[in-house]
């Protein structure tokens, strides 16, 4: 059996240590996603060699929904999609953080106010907190990936900082 890679562990952060939205990695300022939004627990299950579990977290996003979503990282929008089925809404910004290529995933928005190329500071907005594609509520799933591989998920948390 090989030996669990650190960043496929699953990881239930619990939201009371999330005060404020700013926190800071060695490549700049990070801020949470859904600003002012603090709820329940966020969790991470993922283990690339059986590819199961949750790639992301799941941001509550109020009964409604309708929470801005901002940008956590710097970096350029590389994709928007309109889907129906899957991420739904969603907007992918590549980032550089500690030295690696990340490509951070917001989806299931309502709608959002991005295009590809558009570069983004930390709290700029991307979009609105929603529930659509294939989603049970008003959340916004927050996803980091190494090298823009589907297989190279790893936990938000770690690039959270403070969070």
């Amino acid at each position: 059996m090989r030996a669990r890679h650190p960043e496929w562990y699953q990881s239930d952060t619990d939201a009371s240590k999330v005060k404020g939205n700013k926190s800071s990695s060695s490549s700049g300022p990070v801020v949470w996603p859904v600003p002012d939004v603090i709820a329940g627990k966020y969790s991470f299950t993922y283990n690339p060699d059986t590819k199961t579990g949750h790639r992301g977290i799941d941001i509550p996003g109020g009964i409604n929904g309708g929470q801005q979503v901002v940008s956590a990282f710097n970096g350029v929008v590389v994709r928007t999609e309109k889907l129906t089925n899957s991420y739904g809404n969603f907007v992918v910004v590549k980032s550089v953080i500690d030295n690696k290529e990340i490509f951070v995933y917001y989806a299931h928005m309502a709608s959002f106010q991005v295009k590809v190329g558009d570069q983004l500071d930390p709290g700029s907005q991307i979009g609105i907190v929603g529930s659509t594609g294939k989603s049970t509520g008003p959340h916004l799933h927050f996803e980091i990936r190494l090298d823009n591989n589907y297989d190279k998920q790893i936990n938000p948390m770690n690039y959270l900082g403070g969070y």
